[in-house]
């Protein structure tokens, strides 16, 4: 069996092996409940300030995806439950989130590293596109817990619930947030993530190693100079994007409303670009599933038709505008989906540590994994 084959399905089947909540960063610290507690009962007070010791709540750790720490933080039944005059509908369940260290630099340099999330975090929680969120402090927040599922390929063959994700995907790309507007931060960063992974990552010695013949043969930054003079050309709007609409940030909740979650790296950019994303996973049952090409063109164009008729209810005569043709559309979603493939391989060619604990990482199985990436 070919050796690169063989390593590409290693790292499927360690993945595969791993539940939701050991997708976790960093280590728990030993002081989390205490300061999930006082947390707790400064932004939510109510009937948590009547707990008293730690035993009367309880934390749990849950996936916060790649980047941050979450904890499911619950108030005991035996506390004391008191009128809230903020909350009426007082929550006794939260999730709390810590950020750590983004993995790629969304954020201008003038700009504190968090400051646009704050602003992002509350004008999603008043539209009620993201959870609700109770506060916000210096290292994370406290949101809304919701008992839930990931947008996965089950849900998207409900037509409702395919009609609520794109309705939310046109809510969000048609915020105005009051942010930086004047450059899109994730296509730059996305170069400096290249150049970084050829200069310091070994990219060129272990293709030749591992006989990686795809990488071989495509010089990465090449193909990233030549997809962004393309996206250029197209002369596409900007608008706000979420920059990872995918199922896994998508709450599908028990009422079957859809909820957008994990909002760091939020920003301004080029339209399409999350439609392609979702439509990039459109299918896979898991991480490592391809399903059949010959759905992706019916798919995109289902999902662009969608989009525009959601947009349209936002903006009446959106589509009669030449600029907003389903033609335009489809052709920035084809364009945006090599962009969001070179996004993941920029972000893998760089990494120089597992961001699993539970998965110790490999340089040549991460080149092979980026390898396979590129067809």
């Amino acid at each position: 069996m070919d050796n690169s084959k063989t390593m590409f399905e290693k790292i499927a089947k360690d993945w595969t092996k791993i539940s939701q909540d050991e997708l976790v960063r960093g280590l728990t610290p030993d002081n989390i409940e205490k300061r999930c507690l006082e947390l707790c009962q400064t932004y939510i007070g109510g009937s948590w300030v009547n707990a008293k010791t730690l035993d009367e709540i309880s934390v749990k750790r849950i996936s916060g995806g790649f980047t941050n720490q979450l904890y499911h933080v619950q108030l005991g039944k035996s506390v004391v439950r008191v009128h809230n005059d903020v909350y009426p509908n007082e929550p006794s369940d939260v999730a709390i989130k810590f950020y750590q260290e983004k993995h790629m630099k969304n954020y201008n340099s003038d700009d504190d590293e968090r400051f646009n999330d704050m602003i992002i975090l509350t004008i999603m929680s008043q539209k009620e596109l993201g959870p609700i969120v109770y506060g916000i402090f210096s290292d994370g927040f406290i949101q809304g817990y919701y008992e839930h599922e990931q947008f996965r390929a089950k849900h998207q063959e409900n037509p409702n619930l395919c009609q609520k994700v794109i309705r939310l995907l046109a809510q969000i790309n048609h915020l105005n947030v009051p942010i930086r507007k004047d450059s899109n931060l994730l296509f730059t960063d996305m170069k400096g993530m290249i150049e970084f992974a050829y200069k310091h990552c070994k990219v060129n010695e272990l293709a030749e190693k591992l006989d990686l013949k795809n990488l071989k043969q495509v010089n990465v930054l090449a193909e990233y100079q030549s997809v962004m003079s393309q996206i250029s050309a197209l002369n596409a709007p900007i608008v706000f994007c979420h920059n990872d609409f995918r199922g896994s940030n998508l709450l599908v909740t028990k009422n079957e409303n859809i909820l957008a979650c994990d909002l760091e790296y939020c920003g301004y950019g080029t339209r399409g670009f999350d439609l392609a994303c979702i439509i990039k996973e459109w299918g896979k049952k898991d991480l490592f599933h391809n399903p059949n090409e010959n759905l992706k063109d019916d798919v995109i164009e289902k999902l662009v038709k969608l989009y525009i008729e959601e947009i349209d209810k936002l903006v009446p005569g959106y589509s009669k505008q030449p600029e907003n043709s389903f033609v335009k559309h489809l052709n920035e979603i084809r364009l945006m989906l090599l962009a969001n493939n070179l996004f993941f391989i920029s972000l893998m060619m760089k990494q120089q540590s597992s961001i699993v604990s539970s998965i110790s990482f490999d340089p040549k199985i991460q080149m092979v994994c980026i390898g396979t990436s590129l067809t």
